[in-house]
């Protein structure tokens, strides 16, 4: 079975002919093209990092790294979106909570134009799906972007 796949796959002909196709400059600067992959790989494997970094649940991390930001009353409530919590900025003060702990529910504050104010917020439950799912994402995309970088530096 192991030998047949490898006749189709690896040995006929058309992919022995597809694989005759190549750039002599390509050849010749192997090295410095697989070298810039490493660097991209690289840049990209640091910028996952600093996107797994709104999976804290701390409120200081996720003000630095959050995913998404809206902004209520003209600025004066301003959410930033983490993958666990949600950081509310009012007033110079903050308030963190977690998207499991009744983070959809209304919101209820005190604004300079309008007085008491209550926020609906009737997309949240569908934010904290897509939040919950991209955490495994996140965890897969930094380990296998080390295996990238580690094929860039082999060839």
């Amino acid at each position: 079975r192991r030998r047949t796949c490898r006749t189709v796959f690896e040995h006929n002909s058309f992919v022995r002919n597809f694989g005759r196709i190549g750039f002599a400059w390509a050849d010749r600067h192997r090295s410095k093209i697989m070298l810039s992959a490493f660097a991209v790989s690289f840049v990209a494997w640091l910028m996952t990092i600093s996107a797994a970094f709104a999976n804290s649940s701390s409120a200081a991390v996720v003000q630095n790294t959050y995913w998404a930001q809206g902004e209520v009353d003209g600025g004066s409530l301003t959410y930033k979106l983490g993958l666990n919590v949600i950081v509310v900025e009012k007033d110079g003060g903050t308030r963190t909570i977690e998207w499991a702990d009744h983070a959809c529910d209304p919101i209820t504050f005190n604004s300079d134009e309008h007085g008491e104010v209550s926020v609906e917020r009737p997309f949240c439950s569908a934010c904290s799906a897509a939040a919950n799912k991209c955490i495994k994402l996140v965890i897969t995309a930094m380990i296998t972007q080390v295996f990238q970088i580690t094929t860039d530096l082999q060839r």
